[in-house]
């Protein structure tokens, strides 16, 4: 199934994995961020340089014209037909990503859909850059894990198997919410899935797997939010929040139950520097500015008590 055909949302389950599973899932995530950042430096390179040739500063001084109109398909077709020459495609780049991967040991980590899959990753961000739409990509270092890595489709490699995940000679059992009190997964599973995602996450210092599937169709809606038919529309400004429907409309401020603790903070600021300048007057010039060849400070007593109060928001008054 095509990824997209149609609509589709995300399933997450975490992934009951034993230290030698983990230890592979590792391996194989390092893999693809090394590969991951050789395809993004050809992709990267291959860029700069259809940019930099005479074909493509020729097709730029190309009129424009108007959207579908014949000077516009022109200009189109030579700027595709240069992306073709110089080899800036999703095919060529996957095709880059492969010969990388058999010319060296990711090649007995990662099977070629995988393989692909970080081609079309690595090629997307350099399009983006290329149209405009997102800065120039970086690399991902080793201390920045790759967060996840996914399936073409639910075919091959990476796949969706009833109650747990197929990866080469890993099989990895997903873990169920027993009570699932909206019956949310009950509903997901029961569609079809596209593909699906391996997904590495770090909470409290320990390293913990998921599984994204990707699903056709739409999620759940719980009952105490209704589907209506209707047309409404929201402005938001830097302070208020308006939104009006065909039946009702409405003016609110942002957090209008959160007091404004500005000015009593300015306060107490002014009140520990006032504090500090009196237990150090050596530290500072005659005109009241910092000497910066004094650093140390003498915190006294007065200056300690207001330090809770300014850390934590609790005021005198409010105990």
């Amino acid at each position: 199934m095509s990824k997209k055909a149609g609509p589709s949302f995300v399933l997450e389950l975490p992934l009951v994995v034993s230290p030698h599973e983990s230890r592979v899932l590792a391996v194989r995530f390092e893999a693809g961020r090394q590969l991951y950042n050789a395809v993004l430096g050809e992709a990267l390179r291959r860029l700069d340089l259809m940019k930099q040739s005479r074909a493509w500063a020729a097709a730029r001084k190309m009129p424009q014209g108007a959207p579908n109109s014949p000077e516009q398909k022109a200009r189109a077709a030579e700027f595709s037909l240069i992306t073709q020459t110089l080899g800036f495609t999703d095919y060529d780049i996957q095709a880059h990503a492969t010969k990388c991967k058999n010319a060296c040991w990711i090649g007995d980590h990662l099977d070629a859909p995988t393989t692909q899959k970080i081609g079309t990753r690595a090629f997307t961000a350099a399009q983006r850059y290329q149209f405009r739409t997102g800065g120039r990509p970086r690399f991902k270092p080793k201390w920045k894990m790759l967060e996840s890595m996914g399936a073409k489709s639910n075919a091959s490699a990476i796949r969706w198997r009833d109650d747990h995940i197929e990866w080469g000679k890993l099989n990895l059992k997903a873990r169920f919410d027993r009570k699932d009190k909206h019956g949310v997964q009950t509903f997901a599973l029961q569609s079809p899935v596209k593909y699906c995602r391996l997904a590495r996450r770090v909470i409290r210092g320990k390293t913990l797997w998921f599984v994204q599937l990707v699903i056709a169709g739409f999620p759940k809606w719980k009952d105490k939010n209704p589907v209506r038919v209707g047309k409404s529309s929201i402005d938001i400004g830097p302070s208020t929040i308006a939104a009006v429907s065909e039946t009702d409309a409405f003016l609110e401020k942002f957090c209008a139950t959160v007091p404004d603790l500005q000015k009593a903070i300015r306060r107490i600021q002014r009140a520990m520097d006032r504090s500090k300048r009196d237990s150090n007057p050596d530290n500072y010039n005659k005109n009241g500015t910092l000497n910066p060849c004094l650093t140390l400070f003498r915190q006294p007593l007065g200056f300690l008590k207001i330090i809770p109060i300014k850390t934590t928001g609790i005021f005198p008054y409010q105990m």
